[in-house]
Order: structure tokens, then sequence, then C-alpha cells
């Protein structure tokens, strides 16, 4: 399990980036992920398929105008886990 959700988006930003950058329209998607994804994630087929429907650039670009936005009132962003109700 990924710490944030930044951290989450940018490992699915990873897988994207060599799955495009690997695949060939030729070639199923399965043997691309066996040869190439997994090998190096090791993340299973239906991970890999819910990581290529996610649209990672708008919501890390979501993620970084929250933390701007945090930054600018100088409000710190509790971590998750740590969020108590009172």
């Amino acid at each position: 399990m990924p710490y944030n959700r930044k951290n989450h988006l940018l490992k699915v930003k990873a897988v994207c980036e060599l799955y495009d950058k690997m695949h060939r329209p030729d070639v199923p998607i399965v043997r691309t992920y066996r040869n190439v994804i997994y090998p190096c994630f090791y993340i299973g087929i239906s991970t890999f398929y819910r990581y290529l429907n996610t649209n990672y650039k708008k919501e890390l670009r979501e993620v970084a105008e929250v933390a701007k936005t945090a930054s600018q009132k100088n409000i710190k962003c509790p971590k998750p886990g740590k969020i108590t109700s009172e």
C-alpha cells in the first residue's frame, strides 16, 4: 500500500509510461504485462488494468494544488492514520 496518494500516483505514472514505451499494437496487452510490467513492479493483472484506466495526470495536478493551497495557508496536512475525531 502506498503511503499517500501522491506516491501511489507516481507509481501509476511509472507503470503507464513504461507500458506506453514498450507496448506494440500487434502484441497483446497481457504479453506486454507478463514480459515487461510484472518483472519490474510485481503487480497483478487487475491492478495493471486499473492503473491503465487511472487519469494520473489530472489527479497529480489536483494533489499539487491541494499541497500548494495548504502551504500558502500554513496548514499542516494531517498524515493518514493520524486523524482523530474530537
